[in-house]
């Protein structure tokens, strides 16, 4: 028996695909269904009240899409993409959405989804408690301990791992690297890196460096401020 519930929301501009996945929500024993939206600006206000670790996400509403709503996330809850068009099948696998449904929705199908949330949930709970990751490199399972990490950075469809000793590339999306790495010792500063700020020697507006590099990583403006305030936090 599962000894936590998810909170969940259902995000679609139509009452009626609201009302059938709120009812496949509550038919699930690891959810917890804490509410609904009708479009992504109500969906934004419940994710950052509610603590949201998972969403039913329509596609195509009006104004701004489910699509760009997760882009303009910093850090996402797990995400179902709900829709009537298949052909968003390639950009979901892209944004590392957790399933893909597509209209109409039975609960059957709903119910495979829900377990791929879960098993997430329980394996990047598992990998955050754990001192190390692991990771597929060449075909090789590799151990990673999570202290060696520096910082990882994006590379079209691969990341680059620079750790204390060596650099790894493997087939990622930073989105998932965020995801494995955790919250506590990693943040994203740019579009392109994701830092370790234990390894933090020295930062300046703009730029920051790490022990054992030699080279300045670029902050981004959106990230400048979030990362001093960390900063200050822990120190």
């Amino acid at each position: 028996m599962t000894a936590y519930q998810l909170k969940t929301i259902v995000v679609d501009d139509d009452a009626l695909q609201r009302k059938i996945l709120t009812h496949c929500v509550n038919s699930t024993p690891f959810l917890e269904f804490v509410g609904e939206a009708s479009n992504a600006l109500e969906a934004l206000e419940l994710i950052e009240t509610q603590k949201v670790d998972v969403v039913f996400l329509d596609i195509m509403m009006p104004k701004m899409t489910g699509i760009e709503l997760i882009e303009s996330m910093q850090h996402a809850p797990q995400v179902v993409l709900v829709t009537a068009d298949k052909s968003y099948a390639a950009k979901a696998y892209d944004l590392n959405v957790i399933d893909y449904l597509v209209k109409p929705v039975d609960l059957a199908r709903f119910t495979t989804a829900a377990n791929k949330v879960k098993f997430n949930y329980d394996a990047n709970k598992n990998l955050q408690e754990s001192n190390f990751i692991l990771v597929k490199n060449d075909g090789v399972i590799v151990k990673l301990l999570v202290n060696d990490i520096l910082y990882v950075e994006a590379l079209a469809d691969y990341v680059n791992i620079h750790t204390t000793q060596k650099r790894i590339t493997i087939l990622s999306t930073m989105k998932a690297m965020e995801d494995k790495l955790g919250k506590n010792d990693f943040m994203r500063i740019h579009r392109s890196f994701i830092i370790n700020v234990n390894k933090i020697v020295a930062m300046q507006t703009g730029t920051v460096r790490l022990t054992n590099s030699n080279i300045d990583l670029p902050i981004s403006r959106t990230y400048n401020d979030v990362l001093r305030a960390k900063l200050a936090s822990t120190s």
